[in-house]
């Protein structure tokens, strides 16, 4: 077994996220994300309706 193997699964909350991505912020909707292997991932995220938009006046995704 590789050792690359041995650090799977890698959990990160909002906190390492943010230190990771450079688009966060206010427009930030991932919460967590969990590394499963170098090429597999799952991700939670949340929308709620009062995040901003990408453009004013156009919804970011539908109701």
């Amino acid at each position: 077994m590789s050792r690359d193997m041995d650090a799977y699964p890698i959990e990160l909350d909002e906190a390492a996220i943010q230190r990771v991505l450079p688009h966060r912020g206010e427009i930030l909707f991932i919460k967590r994300v969990t590394v499963l292997a170098s090429n597999r991932y799952v991700g939670h995220a949340m929308w709620t309706r009062d995040l901003p938009r990408h453009a004013l006046g156009m919804p970011g995704f539908s109701a």
